[in-house]
């Protein structure tokens, strides 16, 4: 092992993680992996000649992060579209959507970063549909939250053709004011799908933009791994061609969306889309990975699905959140899934969406067996203590 390092770090403190008490202050690496850690004598006995040794002073050294459900994708592509980290009140968050506006009169749609929430404005809620207009009112204007919420103004409404005529899908909400008028506020994927398919596409280079841009970002943070929930074939194969590149710098393993919905037609086209992939669990190499299925099964701690109302009400009409898929349609997608050895994560927050897949789980095991597939439940949010016992 002496003399094959081609890079030694010294003079630091190496947190290794390893079980091992105590700290090294020195790391030797071998391309891409770690040779060995120990003291500054021991380690730079390995340097290869012409091995470049560094001088940490007294600098910390710890593992690469390694993100479990992260989307990184959003993140890079987030960066494009307007900024409201910083806005404090609405009407700063009014203020960059109306200078993105001007900005961008005659090329469509303005959109948000999804990375803001409420609670950091003064007035603690979601912007309102007549204060977009106020804004931007010759422009579709989409204010992104999270991955469960927008807010459109009304040109944006108009254009997906929803009015206060429009019927709640199963598993979203158009959000009304009391006197039964939209506010712009739309919950659920089933529900502002009918906006964001109006969206202009993303294309291949652009997708693989942001996912260049968000590797330099998480690298810069010590983040080296993550594992993105939730894509398309056109975001598996940006991923996929920037790896055959050697541009990727983050170790990924991909979860490939399927939304098996409530209906049967739904059903039969996740069944259809499933069974048609080449691809399962695992394929891939040291950097890109494909890893599970990822399904939603309900929406984010706003709009999770629960056992009892969110208010406390005797009233059996009160609202308890909404499930995005029905649980016949997630357990045949889970049966069929385990029939081809593939790995599922099922995002539920609320518990009665957790039972709804640990039901659909249960059924599938009976069918063919899944204790090797590490089956898992995404966020478990507001899991009961029974649930865990299963």
């Amino acid at each position: 092992m002496t003399g094959t390092a081609d890079r030694v770090f010294y003079n630091g403190t190496v947190h290794t993680l390893d079980g091992r008490p105590g700290t090294a202050t020195a790391i030797a690496l071998a391309g891409d992996r770690v040779l060995a850690t120990g003291d500054d004598a021991e380690i730079r006995t390995l340097a290869a000649s012409g091995a470049e040794t560094i001088d940490l002073r007294g600098r910390t050294v710890i593992p690469g992060l390694i993100d479990s459900h992260n989307h990184m994708l959003s993140t890079g592509l987030n960066a494009e579209h307007v900024d409201l980290s910083a806005a404090r009140t609405v009407a700063e968050m009014l203020a960059a959507i109306r200078e993105r506006a001007h900005a961008s009169a005659d090329s469509g749609w303005v959109v948000t970063s999804s990375r803001w929430h409420e609670t950091q404005l003064a007035e603690q809620r979601f912007p309102l549909r007549d204060e977009l207009d106020a804004a931007a009112s010759r422009v579709p204007v989409l204010v992104r939250r999270g991955g469960h919420n927008v807010v459109a103004n009304s040109l944006a409404l108009r254009l997906a053709g929803i009015d206060e005529d429009t019927i709640d899908p199963p598993g979203g909400t158009y959000v009304r004011d009391g006197n039964g008028r939209l506010t712009g506020h739309v919950i659920g994927a089933p529900a502002y799908s009918r906006l964001t398919r109006l969206l202009p596409e993303t294309t291949p280079a652009q997708l693989k933009a942001a996912i260049g841009r968000a590797c330099v970002l998480y690298n810069a943070a010590g983040l080296t791994g993550v594992i993105e929930p939730g894509l398309t074939a056109a975001e598996l194969r940006a991923y996929q061609h920037l790896n055959g590149q050697s541009r990727l710098t983050m170790r990924t393993v991909l979860m490939p969306r399927l939304s098996p919905g409530t209906t049967a037609e739904t059903l039969q086209q996740a069944l259809e889309q499933l069974r048609s992939w080449p691809l399962l669990t695992g394929f891939g190499d040291d950097m890109l990975r494909i890893g599970g299925i990822k399904m939603v099964a309900d929406g984010g701690v706003e709009t999770n699905y629960v056992r009892e109302p969110y208010a406390h009400t005797d009233d059996p009409g009160s609202p308890r959140g909404k499930p995005q898929l029905s649980p016949e349609n997630l357990t045949a997608v889970c049966i069929a899934a385990a029939a081809l050895d593939w790995q599922i994560g099922v995002h539920c927050v609320g518990d009665a969406a957790i039972d709804l897949v640990l039901d659909a789980f249960a059924t599938a095991d009976q069918r063919h067996t899944i204790a090797a597939l590490r089956w898992t439940l995404i966020h478990m949010t507001l899991a009961r203590p029974e649930q865990f016992e299963i």
